[in-house]
């Protein structure tokens, strides 16, 4: 038995019964008795029209409640009441005694219920009309993403609905459905909430086939707490420099800003991302980076996290293997943790000082107070056996400085070389060399390390040297030097260094003007130093040119035909070094033809053939094809005129004048025109005292 009848079945029915009515039911309990239509279930009755039952539903707190009229018929029983579930057949009949009301509590929320009436006596059941009937549909199921949804970490959502022959429907975040319009019914749909913190509530209301409206309902949800956490470096508890990185973690965060200060709110907004690359601020003291994030209901939310820098120290600083040396240029130790530049300094207040890459070993010039290469290391002529002190701290990648350390060495000065007064650069391998060396007699120079090491040439002592030949070839270069005094006892070697002055090589065509209308192009060369020879041409064949003496400027025959073209250059210095290639682009001189024939009257006619045209082109070296033919057949070449005389064909109709240009790289330019129209004859007869006159 169903719910509709277990709940409801006030009178109990045995099934003999039931079967007696069944069989009487066959009997016509509708046929009007006494006057003609006072029966009232007959249609045709003025009072009832057939339905004396007026049956009424409402849905009230997911019940239906049935209501009808007393209906006044001899031997009435009672009533009975018949229900239809959407398009279900009917349920089993329920009948009622003794009372007009009944209240349906087996209702499925969205489904459409049908009831219908009749009465039934002992002897049977009236007749079932349909006008006795009445349809309900229950408000329907709506429901913002599941049932069991609490939350939501987006305002995107799926809204999930169920009804029965529900054909419109209304869907919005306010409950006056402002800007909201009926649409088809869907039984689920994409929708987006508003913005904004708390409770989002979406409101619903249906159209029904028959055209009634359901109630308004709604459903509601509430957004996401995002819950952020922003950890520096896998939660690592310092760093050893400002480059960390970071993982943030969140429930439906769309976007994010981060800051080093304690507010977040200073960076612009963009994308969120759970993992990135950021920059600590420099200084001193805990780093903090404090994240602030957003969903898409732009509620906000702050997180951060902080991580102290490792601060930098020096653990060793030695100046030098003992505590003397012969020369200003001495290895040092420094040892130190957490650094990435140093300064090292002659004096105390590291006055000029740069930092410079960290380095644990180098070598460093006492007399020029600068780290040096150790093979350009170099002392300071005339200086004095003296204690020298060296400063150095350290610093790291967030800029906090090391307590300063200093050692101090001895050093004892006996001679010194230097090129080109300490010059960094030569312009030429002929150089000059300044030597001190207190009491000495003779020297030796040379710029093999080997030779003057282990067999010198020794030669009388002099200060200066002219025109020292350096060797060819790139890369630093090195004179070695000795020296030895009246008593035979020899110096160790004493060295300078230099490099060869860049050349820096420049190539301009034509005084740089991009278009020529030559196809011989001037090429100026200039570069540093002392240039010896070149290669200039273009570009595709400069590799198959021979070096060439270099001179300031070089005509370039460019070739034929459109297009940009390259004109590049080697050039060599004497130290043999090849310079990289320069090139300059140059092209030729857009042509730009015109053409127009010389109307003295400017009407559009002409009486002559013999016409004057005026043509304009850009160029040099111009040649020029005019012809009534747009093909030119049979036309001949001829030097450019700007105003060259044409004769025109014979005949009456419109003549067209075309006209082409060749400039000196044989680009042939695109083809104008121009036309003119023979003068009308118009010929009359003039009666003149008698005498005929023909006029043209």
């Amino acid at each position: 038995m169903n719910s509709f009848k277990k709940r409801f079945v006030i009178e109990a029915i045995s099934f003999g019964i039931l079967l007696l009515l069944v069989m009487l039911n066959s009997c016509n309990f509708d046929t009007p008795s006494g006057a003609p239509h006072d029966n009232p279930l007959d249609k045709n009755n003025q009072e009832t029209s057939g339905d004396p039952f007026q049956l009424t539903a409402e849905a009230v707190d997911g019940f239906i409640h049935l209501r009808w009229s007393d209906v006044n018929i001899d031997n009435l029983t009672g009533y009975a009441i018949f229900r239809q579930e959407n398009n279900s057949e009917y349920e089993d009949t329920l009948l009622i005694r003794g009372q007009t009301f009944y209240t349906d509590t087996s209702i499925v929320k969205g489904n459409r219920y049908k009831y219908g009436i009749t009465g039934y006596t002992a002897n049977g059941f009236f007749k079932r009309r349909e006008e006795n009937s009445i349809v309900l549909s229950t408000n329907p199921v709506f429901v913002i993403e599941d049932v069991e949804d609490d939350y939501t970490a987006t305002r995107f959502v799926d809204l999930n609905i169920y009804t029965f022959t529900a054909t419109r429907m209304k869907i919005s975040n306010s409950s006056d459905f402002i800007d909201s319009d009926w649409v088809d019914y869907t039984t689920s749909k994409s929708w987006q909430l508003e913005t904004g913190a708390g409770m989002k509530t979406v409101y619903f209301q249906v159209v029904f086939t028959e055209g009634d409206t359901s109630d308004v309902i709604s459903d509601s949800i509430m957004p996401a707490p995002i819950n952020p956490e922003v950890t520096i470096n896998n939660n690592s508890e310092f760093t050893e420099t400002p480059n960390v990185s970071l993982n943030i973690e969140s429930t439906g965060a769309t976007e994010m800003r981060l800051s080093n200060q304690n507010d977040a709110g200073g960076d612009q907004w963009q994308v969120y991302e759970d993992e990135l690359d950021w920059v600590l601020s420099t200084g001193e003291g805990t780093k903090t980076v404090q994240v602030s994030v957003r969903n898409d209901f732009l509620i906000e939310e702050v997180c951060s996290d902080q991580i102290e820098p490792r601060l930098c120290l020096i653990n060793e600083f030695q100046l030098g293997v003992t505590d003397t040396t012969e020369t200003n240029i001495v290895e040092v130790l420094l040892d130190a943790d957490y650094s990435d530049h140093m300064q090292v300094s002659n004096s105390e207040d590291f006055a000029g000082a740069v930092w410079i890459p960290y380095q644990s070993n180098f070598t460093w010039d006492l007399g020029r107070g600068e780290v040096v290469s150790a093979n350009g290391s170099k002392i300071s002529p005339n200086r004095d056996a003296t204690v020298h002190t060296l400063y150095s701290r350290v610093r790291n990648s967030f800029e906090i400085i090391s307590p300063t350390l200093y050692d101090e060495i001895t050093v004892e000065i006996f001679g010194g070389i230097e090129i080109n007064d300490g010059n960094d650069f030569a312009l030429s391998r002929l150089v000059n060399l300044s030597l001190v060396a207190p009491e000495a007699d003779s020297i030796a120079v040379s710029n093999d390390s080997l030779i003057i090491f282990d067999d010198p040439v020794w030669i009388a002592f002099t200060g200066e040297i002219e025109n020292w030949e350096l060797e060819t070839g790139p890369g630093t270069k090195v004179v070695y030097t000795r020296f030895k005094n009246r008593t035979g006892a020899e110096s160790g070697v004493y060295f300078d260094s230099i490099e060869p002055m860049s050349m820096e090589p420049e190539i301009i065509l034509n005084g740089g003007n991009h278009y020529t209308p030559f196809r011989v192009a001037l090429a100026a060369l200039r570069a540093n130093g002392q240039i010896d020879s070149m290669k200039v041409g273009l570009q595709q064949d400069l590799e198959d040119l021979d070096w060439i003496e270099f001179r300031n400027q070089k005509l370039i025959t460019l070739q034929f035909g459109e297009g940009i073209q390259i004109v590049s250059a080697f050039l060599k210095n004497d130290f043999e070094i090849v310079s990289e290639i320069v090139s300059a682009e140059i092209e030729p001189l857009p042509i730009n033809p015109s053409i127009e024939i010389i109307d003295q009257n400017q009407d559009g006619f002409t009486s002559v053939r013999l016409l004057d045209l005026r043509l304009t082109a850009g160029g040099a070296r111009l040649k020029m094809i005019i012809s009534e033919d747009s093909t030119f057949e049979s036309s001949e070449i001829v030097n450019f005129e700007t105003e060259p005389q044409f004769l025109l064909s014979s005949g009456s109709t419109e003549k067209t004048i075309y006209a082409k240009i060749i400039n000196d790289f044989e680009i042939v330019s695109e083809i104008v025109s121009d036309s003119i129209l023979p003068f009308p004859l118009n010929p009359g007869l003039i009666i003149n005292d008698g005498e005929e006159i023909w006029h043209v």
